[in-house]
């Protein structure tokens, strides 16, 4: 039980607890905050708890820039904060595979382009706003399909929803479906749609792995700009982003990925060139392995 470092994951409990186990060893901690345990949880004690916690580790590290920045407010003046994003297996389905061809056949209309969310089925992953976008571009798009991925709390309001506005035949809720098959159907759709909302409790999406994963696969991304998802989906460069709660934003941007073919097949390699160097999971241990190694060595010289 002689250990050289202590790796927290999220704030409550388990950053609270390592400062405490760690501190009076005088092992080094790193605590990572994941963005749900920064804006949820919310309160005096709480955040208290939070910044007692995020002031005593020995180096603290986050997944995006917002949540870098609600760190910060809850405990300013931090010096070793630290942004290393959690990074995505750089793997995918060519196009021309089976697999994929059979999803395309399977839920594509005619020529129409396949629409495609992947995530939980809740109000805040803004699934409403991928439905009206699919509704309002079947007037545009006669053959316009979406696929949601996924399974939540809230998937049976929504695809009641989607009935209700007369989409059930041309936007299918698959339910859960197993992690390594997500590969393909992010190769089998032409948009990758990720309309995000702020939750009323102050979530938001801290860095999103799903449009990594899109980028990765060669898909092109429409996503809402909000928390951390703009640290990769870069509007112009690796995808198009759009204002929260705007379906109306979201299928014009999926007409002008249809109608400018050269900016879509930009989007495509600059966000894979993107996802492949700077959010790959090689990149994310080569950034743990670094700091883990300076705060070792750190203690090695200065012993307890």
């Amino acid at each position: 039980r002689h250990y050289d470092l202590l790796h927290s994951h999220w704030i409550l409990p388990q950053g609270f607890t390592g400062a405490m186990a760690a501190g009076p060893l005088r092992i080094p901690h790193v605590l990572t905050a994941h963005g749900g345990d920064v804006f949820a949880l919310r309160g005096g004690v709480l955040t208290a708890f939070k910044r007692f916690a995020l002031k005593n580790a020995d180096a603290v590290t986050v997944n995006s820039s917002a949540t870098q920045r609600a760190v910060e407010s809850i405990a300013p003046g931090l010096v070793n904060l630290h942004r290393v994003p959690m990074g995505v297996t750089i793997h995918s389905m060519p196009k021309e595979d089976p697999v994929v061809v059979e999803i395309r056949n399977r839920y594509r209309r005619g020529n129409g382009p396949l629409l495609l969310f992947v995530g939980r089925v809740v109000h805040e992953k803004g699934i409403e706003d991928f439905l009206q976008a699919v509704g309002r571009l079947s007037d545009l798009m006669p053959e316009v399909t979406g696929v949601i991925v996924g399974e939540g709390q809230d998937r049976p309001e929504l695809q009641a929803r989607a009935g209700a506005m007369d989409l059930a035949d041309r936007v299918t809720f698959t339910g859960w479906i197993p992690s390594e098959r997500v590969p393909a159907f992010l190769s089998a759709a032409d948009v990758f749609v990720g309309p995000s909302r702020q939750a009323k409790d102050g979530w938001v999406e801290a860095q999103g792995l799903t449009f990594l994963e899109a980028m990765i696969a060669r898909t092109p991304v429409v996503a809402t700009r909000v928390g951390g998802i703009v640290d990769s989906v870069r509007d112009g460069q690796t995808g198009l982003l759009v204002d929260e709660q705007a379906p109306e934003q979201i299928a014009q941007a999926v007409l002008r990925l249809f109608r400018e073919p050269g900016l879509a097949a930009t989007l495509v390699e600059n966000g894979f060139h993107l996802a492949a160097t700077e959010f790959s999971r090689e990149a994310t241990a080569l950034s743990f392995a670094e700091l883990f190694a300076k705060l070792i060595s750190k203690r090695t010289q200065n012993p307890p």
